[in-house]
């Protein structure tokens, strides 16, 4: 996905970018897991949740190029 990302803004024109920048945007998002002893192990409860109550949260954050919307990293 990364090296599609890459190669798909390299090839943006100058003529797309901020000022002659290839501007990156960044996005987050959380994702509640089913509640399964491996999924507790390796990715646990908010801190903020009581002990057996809610699901495991897996975390994931991506950077973006703005001229094409792929994700770089």
């Amino acid at each position: 996905m990364v090296q599609t990302g890459e190669a798909l803004d390299a090839r943006v024109a100058s003529d797309h970018l901020w000022l002659g920048r290839r501007v990156r945007v960044i996005d987050g998002t959380g994702i509640a897991l089913p509640d399964t002893p491996a999924n507790q192990a390796d990715y646990p409860q908010p801190a903020e949740q009581k002990p057996g109550c809610g699901f495991p949260v897996l975390r994931r954050v991506a950077l973006m190029a703005l001229a094409t919307g792929a994700v770089v990293q």
